[in-house]
């Protein structure tokens, strides 16, 4: 029984870790998504803060 509680708190962390991932995946699409979204800096003449 114990062998299985220690593979059940492995999944378990395993599939925490999993979904840090895909929320952090989420984040950077969304952040790619609204930079090629907005104006090309070059085509526009202006510099984009940083």
């Amino acid at each position: 029984m114990a062998r299985l509680r220690e593979e059940a708190e492995r999944v378990q962390a395993a599939l925490g870790a999993a979904e840090v991932q895909l929320e952090r995946l989420g984040q950077a699409r969304e952040t790619v998504t609204e930079v090629l979204a907005e104006p090309d800096a070059a085509t526009t003449g202006q510099a984009r803060p940083r």
